[in-house]
């Protein structure tokens, strides 16, 4: 059973690939497929897989008051490896 459904959600990852917000959600929720980390110069994440996305920085422009007392919240800052709240 374990075996289908790591095929299923491969199969599913490489039909959903450009979609790139509904891929990360569904790789979070079932962790397949298995990811490699790699680390290369200049990667923003130190060879890290993403644990979510960043707030835009336009929202610190228009809404300057809200975004830093979100970020703050966060405990880790604005950062594509800063863990979401069912993480901690």
């Amino acid at each position: 059973m374990e075996e289908q459904m790591e095929q299923i959600q491969t199969q599913k990852w490489v039909a959903l690939f450009l979609d790139e917000y509904e891929i990360f959600s569904n790789w979070r929720r079932t962790g397949y497929p298995e990811l490699v980390t790699v680390n290369y110069p200049g990667n923003l994440t130190g060879g890290q897989i993403p644990t979510r996305f960043v707030l835009p920085d336009s929202e610190g422009t228009i809404n300057m008051t809200n975004f830093q007392e979100a970020v703050d919240r966060q405990g880790q800052g604005n950062s594509l490896i800063s863990k979401v709240w069912w993480d901690i």
